[in-house]
Formats: C-alpha cells, sequence, structure tokens
C-alpha cells in the first residue's frame, strides 16, 4: 500500500561562485605542492648547478648549507603560504557565494511496494511496469533481445 505523503531529501548545490573559488583553491594546492616538491639548484660561477635538495630535504651538511643560503627555507614557507591562500580562497568562497538548497520529493518505483508486500502482483503485465531511460521494457521471453 503506498504511503499518500512522498519521501523528501534535501540537496546541496555548490553556486557558480563556489565552484569557482573551489577549482581556484585546487590550482593554489597544485602550486604549493610543486614549490614543496621541486628540486632547488644555484648556478655556479661556470655555469655548473650545484644542487641544494628541496624544500622537504634540505642539505645537511656544513659545505651545502653555505652555498644554498636560506632557499630550501624560503620555498617551504612559500609553499606554506600558498597553501594557506588555498584554504582561504576555498572557504571563503564557499561562505560567500554559498549553495543553493532544494528540496526534492522521492517517488516510490513499483519495486519498492513489491518489496513491502508479500511479493510481486501477480496479475500485473510486464508491460505494465514503467520503463527507465535506456532500459526496454521486459516482456517475459527471451527472443526480443
Amino acid at each position: 500500500m503506498p504511503s499518500e505523503v512522498p519521501e523528501t531529501r534535501t540537496v546541496l548545490t555548490p553556486r557558480t561562485g563556489t565552484k569557482v573559488s573551489l577549482i581556484v583553491a585546487l590550482v593554489l594546492v597544485a602550486v604549493a605542492v610543486y614549490w614543496y616538491f621541486v628540486p632547488l639548484y644555484i648556478l655556479s660561477g661556470t655555469g655548473q648547478p650545484f644542487m641544494c635538495g628541496s624544500a622537504q630535504n634540505p642539505p645537511t651538511d656544513n659545505f651545502p648549507k653555505n652555498i644554498c643560503g636560506d632557499i630550501p627555507t624560503v620555498y617551504k614557507l612559500r609553499a606554506l603560504a600558498t597553501l594557506a591562500a588555498a584554504l582561504i580562497v576555498g572557504v571563503l568562497g564557499a561562505l560567500l557565494f554559498g549553495f543553493d538548497r532544494r528540496t526534492e520529493a522521492r517517488v516510490p518505483r513499483a519495486s519498492d511496494d513489491a518489496v513491502s508486500n508479500d511479493g510481486p502482483d501477480e496479475t500485473a503485465d510486464a508491460t505494465d511496469l514503467p520503463t527507465r531511460a535506456g532500459r526496454r521494457a521486459e516482456t517475459g521471453s527471451d527472443t526480443d533481445r
């Protein structure tokens, strides 16, 4: 026996401004990851590169530390600042632009009634069943397929 009151659900959909701000935040996260893991080097007077590690893995010996200076620390702080900017852009974009809230009614399917009863109605014909998009109504014979 179908109920008279349809079941409802609330759906949250981000607005266009929220979507754009989240995409910008994801780009900023990608830039922060790049700056944290990119290999760092300094060109010597002869044009040879001197490897300074990365912000994740700075040099530990005294000689590379003296040559590279604060470059790994600068890149680490740059990555953290970009990550903070990504967080700020994402959160503020979601707060300022917001989400659309709508309530949808759930339409019970014929299979929902069949589950709640003792079984499918034996007088129902297969052509009486509603069809879904992309599916044919089944007639019960295998020759139609």
